[in-house]
């Protein structure tokens, strides 16, 4: 399709991107906002759930999962509400 030729390459690859033929539709579906994660066993309290679920897994052998320290929910709560 492209012929290995860098200029014209770049050339055909931005006027297909100015064109909009490579638009992403948006995301409708909207999760509310969080302000952090927290163990539901001790005090610990971590802005990414990966690090909240890494701290359960090493220091509670991996029972439970964290919890919104906003609305106490879970992530698969905050997704079934939607």
């Amino acid at each position: 399709m492209f012929e290995r030729n860098d200029h014209t390459n770049n050339a055909k690859l931005a006027q297909g991107f100015a064109s909009g033929a490579h638009k992403v539709p948006p995301v409708k579906v909207k999760v509310r906002r969080t302000y952090g994660w927290l163990c539901p066993y001790k005090d610990y309290r971590s802005k990414r759930w990966f690090n909240a679920q890494r701290h359960i897994n090493a220091i509670h052998e991996g029972v439970g999962v964290p919890v919104d320290s906003r609305t106490g929910e879970t992530r698969d709560q905050k997704l079934q509400m939607l």
